[in-house]
This record gives structure tokens, sequence and C-alpha cells, in this order.
């Protein structure tokens, strides 16, 4: 049964704990065919063979995880710097110049196009004010298309993440426990002879009513032989016996067998300045500071695939708008005006048109700072704004 995926109730049984507290342990565990492999779930959730206080008081700042070292943090700073003047990532003030200049385009022409075609074409007033009210209503439909539009991809990690190269498992101190839980034990995949075990899916001897496992049950299950199982439990007391073969509490025996992955920034953090060293706690609350420090500034930077896939989107949806809209607006201002419509039918490709050099102009001369504009600040973006709905440019 062990080799197959449990549930959270069963996990919670076997280590007995709440199911709520077992979750909330396996957070970082990806979940298998609807439960959670064994051995993952208890690197988790055993009690390591340890004592913190001891094992605290002999660690130097050195010792600590990458991630809880101020030198870490700071080498990603300036990783941060570098990806940036190489333009491998791009500034919120480039992209929020480079869209609201393109899009200011789309705005400034449609605005003076029903001057412009009432010294073309004839337009009665009316005529003039329905095509100014409906190329309002095409810049608002662009807004209103782009609006869902995000900057980056939800399929991939944001910057401040992807950069860090730090999973889960190097919250742990697993490494620097080795060897207290027993460095030296035979590999997990070789018996005492050189073989290797047997990994037929032969049912595993449980007994299910106090979740109680054989020597050979945790040969399968652990992957080690039964000469290296013997001497890492040696000090664990059987709970019973299966036809004159000791058997082990499953929990009690994963504490011997199984290296215990835990979160060092916890711990710190919850036993407190008077049971940390001093040195320990300098390091770890400033590499924290600096950590925070570095996730705030890498917020502000997008990847520049993100950044290209973006705007490549962004021209699709506002050349497929603009080409649809030339035969409605005609429609809904002058549907018996020939020349109105032939108007629009040149006019509008060609701003489509400008607008896609100038965002593919300002991509190729990448992610160098650029001034605001300061003849149309409204047309300038906020962070905040784009984060959310790039659309909002051209409003």
């Amino acid at each position: 049964m062990l080799l197959t995926p449990l549930s959270i109730e069963q996990i919670s049984d076997i280590f007995d704990m709440s199911p709520s507290a077992v979750r909330a342990r396996l957070s970082s565990v990806d979940p298998v065919e609807r439960g959670y492999e064994f051995l993952s779930a208890a690197e988790k959730l055993v009690t390591p063979r340890v004592d913190i206080d001891d094992y605290l008081r002999g660690m130097r700042p050195r010792d600590l995880p990458r991630q809880h070292k101020p030198e870490f943090w700071t080498g990603m700073r300036e990783r941060l710097e570098a990806l940036h003047d190489s333009e491998e990532i791009w500034s919120i003030e480039a992209i929020t110049y480079i869209l609201g200049q393109s899009l200011a385009l789309i705005k400034r022409r449609l605005i003076l196009m029903p001057d412009n075609l009432s010294d073309t074409i004839r337009l009665s007033e009316e005529h003039r004010e329905a095509l100014a009210k409906r190329t309002t209503l095409l810049m608002q439909d662009i807004h209103d298309t782009l609006a869902g539009l995000k900057l980056r991809d939800e399929k991939s990690l944001p910057l401040s993440v992807e950069l860090m190269e730090v999973n889960e498992r190097l919250d742990t101190v697993e490494d620097a426990m080795e060897a207290a839980l027993d460095a030296g034990a035979t590999p997990a995949d070789e018996t005492e002879d050189g073989g290797k075990i047997d990994d037929s899916h032969a049912p595993v001897p449980i007994r299910a009513s106090r979740w109680e496992i054989s020597l050979e049950g945790l040969q399968r299950v652990f992957g080690r032989d039964r000469r290296t199982i013997k001497a890492l439990i040696a000090a664990l007391d059987p709970v019973g016996d299966d036809r004159g073969n000791p058997t082990y509490d499953i929990a009690d025996a994963a504490s011997y067998l199984v290296r215990p992955k835990i979160d060092l920034g916890l711990i710190i953090e919850d036993l407190g300045i008077t049971r940390v060293p001093v040195a320990i706690n300098t390091a770890y609350w400033r590499a924290r500071g600096l950590r925070q420090d570095y996730e705030a500034e890498a917020a502000q930077y997008y990847l520049d695939v993100d950044v290209r896939r973006v705007c490549d989107e962004v021209i699709e949806i506002v050349t497929e708008i603009m080409d649809e809209a030339r035969a409605q607006i005609a429609l809904d201002v002058d549907p018996n005006n020939p020349d109105l419509l032939g108007q629009l039918d040149k006019r509008l490709p060609i701003i489509a048109k400008d607008f896609v050099e100038a965002l593919e102009r300002y991509l190729a001369e990448g992610n160098k700072p650029r001034p605001r504009d300061r003849r149309e600040p409204r047309l300038v973006l906020q962070r905040r704004q784009l984060h959310d709905h790039p659309g909002k440019l051209c409003r």
C-alpha cells in the first residue's frame, strides 16, 4: 500500500496528525494520481533525530543554506542589474513608454479623423458628430480588449521567482544534518552483496489497523537492504510481530530512514533571539531584508520574452479591431455615403500600419531608458495600472 499514492487522511493516520496540519506541511509537495508518494510526504512530516538547539549552537553563518545568506541576495541584486544592462529584462518605465507612445499614435489619429475627413468629403454636422462618437467607441473597444492582457505569461514564473533558482528543497537543512542522520549508510539501491533491490510491486506487509510494517516491508518501501535498515533502526523497539518477525510503527521507522526537509528559517523565527546564536540570527535577518528588497525590485522588471509576446498580441488585436471597424463605422455614421467607406478603407489600415511600425521600432531599440512624454502626460501609465491592464494606455 505504501508503494502507491496515499490520501491526506491515510497520511494523517500514519503520522498521527490532523489532516489540516498534513496539508500545510505538504503544500510544497506535488501530488501524484490524487495522492502523495509516501517518501515525499515523510520527508516533510518526520521528526528529525537531532537536537535543534545543539545543532544551531554548532552552526556558523557560512553553514546557513544559501537563501539565508546575505551574500546570496547581494549577488542576486547584481545579477538583476546585469540582466537589465544586457537587455534581457525590461523595466516597467521602458514598457510603459513604448506601449504608451505607440497607442497614443492611434489615439491622436482617431481624434483628428472627423476633422480630416470633413476636409476631404462632404459630411453634415450630424454625421461629423456621429463619426467622432464612433471613433471614441473604437478607442474604448481597443482599451476593453487589451485590458485582459497580462505582461507576464500565467504559465511562467514571475521574474522575482524565476531568477532566484531556489526551490523548496533548498529551504532544508538536509545537507547540514547529513552527519547527524547517518551519512555513511549503504546506498539506497544496493544490497549487501552489491546486487539490486527487487523493485517488484508485491504488497507491503502492513497491519492496516496499527500501521505496522515488517523489515521486509521497510526494505521495499525505502529501497535499502536488510542490514542497513536494521542498523539504522537499532534504537527503535518493535511494536508487534508478524509470524515471528518483528514489526515497527511506520512513522517511527520513517524518522530513522528518511532525511527530513526542514524550513530552517521558520525554526530560527520560532526559537527567537534568546535561543539562536547572535551571528546566525544577524545573518538570517539581514538576508531576509535583502531578499525582500530584491523581490520588490525584481517585480518591476519583465522578461524580454514576455514583453515581446504581449506586444505581438497587442499588434494582432489592434490590427484586427481596426480592420473590423471600417465597415461598421461607415454603416453607423452614413451608410449611403460610399466616399466615407472609401476613406475609412484607406485611412484606418494606414493608422494600424503606423502603429505596428512604431511599436516594432521601439522593440528593436531595446529597453533603454526613455524620457516621459511631457506633452501628453496622461498617456504615460502609472506602474500599478500597467501591471494589471496594459489596455488602459489607449484611454
